[in-house]
C-alpha cells in the first residue's frame, strides 16, 4: 500500500517540470523566430524572462544582443553578465 501512495505520488508530480521545459522550449522558439526576422526587440522580450530563469540559450543570445547593440545601446558589462549566465536586468513585474 505503501508503495502504491509512493508511486502514485511520483507519477502525480513528475510531469509539472517537462510542461514548464515544454512552456520554455515553445517561448524560446518564437524568439528565436523573432530573431531570425530580425525583430530584436520581440526576441528580447520573450527571452529576458527565459534568462532570469537560466536558460542557457537565452543568456548567450542576450548577451549578443548588448553585445552588438541589436536594439538596446551596446553595453559590454551587461552583455559579460548574460555570458556569465546572470540577468542584470531589473525585475519590472
Amino acid at each position: 500500500m505503501w508503495c502504491r501512495s509512493v508511486l502514485a505520488a511520483g507519477l502525480l508530480f513528475a510531469p509539472a517540470p517537462l510542461v514548464v521545459a515544454q512552456d520554455d522550449a515553445e517561448i524560446m522558439a518564437r524568439a528565436v523566430a523573432a530573431w531570425h526576422e530580425e525583430d530584436y526587440q520581440a526576441a528580447r522580450e520573450l527571452m529576458e524572462p527565459l534568462a532570469r530563469r537560466g536558460h542557457a540559450e537565452a543568456l548567450f543570445r542576450m548577451g549578443i544582443i548588448y553585445e552588438r547593440g541589436l536594439g538596446v545601446t551596446i553595453d559590454m558589462e551587461i552583455a559579460e553578465q548574460f555570458y556569465n549566465g546572470y540577468c542584470p536586468l531589473p525585475d519590472d513585474s
